[in-house]
């Protein structure tokens, strides 16, 4: 099987990113499947203000998908980060990313009604696609998605 997503941006391009996958349990074909058929799975936004937003978000208290301590004890073996820097990604749950041309902030509500959140992205002249980060984003996802149902199973019980 084959999935693709088309982006258009605000500014009026269109991006595509695809992966070509043959199992049945990606992300991607386990939203169709649950939520009967394409729909929209996320919404992307750039920003130029990671900083400013990440703290806004948590003022307002709009659940982020938690990222593991673990990530970022990686990300400062990996880059040569401050540890200020990586105290504020981990105390807004940022994702990093960094190739020769740039750097890359991510960031992610929690899923919300039928799977549904929004990621934002900081690209400072990074050209990369950020599949470093994808393992970490779906893991967690999944991890909240059977904490919920669990927590759902045993109110039902």
């Amino acid at each position: 099987m084959y999935s693709s997503i088309a982006t258009v941006c605000l500014s009026g391009s269109l991006e595509e990113k695809g992966d070509a996958s043959a199992s049945p349990d990606t992300a991607s074909n386990r939203f169709v499947r649950q939520y009967g058929g394409s729909g929209i799975h996320h919404v992307a936004l750039h920003t130029n203000a990671m900083r400013d937003i990440s703290a806004a978000l948590q003022q307002a208290g709009t659940p982020v998908l938690p990222i593991p301590g673990n990530y970022y004890r990686d990300l400062a073996a990996r880059f040569d980060l401050s540890a200020q820097t990586l105290q504020w990604m981990q105390a807004h749950h940022i994702l990093f990313d960094q190739d020769s041309d740039g750097d890359f902030h991510q960031l992610y509500t929690q899923p919300g009604r039928q799977a549904f959140f929004f990621e934002l992205v900081q690209r400072e002249d990074y050209q990369g696609l950020d599949a470093p980060n994808a393992f970490v984003r779906v893991t967690e996802q999944q991890r909240l998605e059977a904490e919920i149902n669990g927590s759902a199973q045993d109110a039902a019980v």
